[in-house]
């Protein structure tokens, strides 16, 4: 389009918004029109905030499963040591030991699932609290000691620094 062309149609779109006929539909059509548009636009933008509220549900739901399964599979590993005839009696206490354990870690994920549910609700206020980043790791390295062992990975770490690292026997 060249100069012309567009001064023309600005003229025209110009005169169409300023004309009043008599029985006011030329301007009401056209502002119908433009409500008809924002309604477009505003619906378009409700659907890609679905779509991405979704999609992080559905990361939430993956990352839920992973948190679930891991608890689970020492759960199911301890279970299989327990049925084994030779099992010496101090390893039954500890095996028993690690199952409650992880029973207890599930427990709390799922009080956890709860208190997202209560707060996107907003029947509860979340509250900020410091956490032993030390005691965290030294119960994940707990938590994982039976299933590292039967794959022959041996876990060792400095706490003071955090620096973990994994080797096999």
């Amino acid at each position: 389009m060249d100069d012309g062309e567009l001064t023309a149609c600005t003229a025209v779109t110009r005169q169409c918004l300023d004309a009043r006929p008599p029985n006011g539909v030329g301007a009401s059509a056209v502002a119908a029109e433009l409500r008809a548009r924002q309604r477009q636009f505003e619906v378009r933008d409700l659907i890609e905030r679905q779509r991405e509220e979704a999609h992080r549900k559905d990361q939430f739901l993956d990352l839920l499963a992973h948190e679930l399964r891991n608890p689970l599979a020492t759960i199911r590993y301890a279970a299989h040591l327990l049925h084994l005839p030779d099992t010496p009696e101090r390893k039954v206490a500890e095996l028993g030991a690690l199952i409650e354990r992880q029973v207890g870690h599930m427990g709390r994920i799922f009080y956890q699932l709860l208190d997202v549910s209560r707060v996107t609700r907003g029947l509860i206020r979340v509250q900020r609290t410091t956490l032993d980043l030390a005691r965290v790791a030294r119960e994940a390295v707990v938590s994982q000691e039976v299933a590292a062992a039967a794959r022959q990975v041996n876990i060792k770490g400095d706490i003071s620094g955090l620096g973990w690292r994994w080797s096999r026997v």
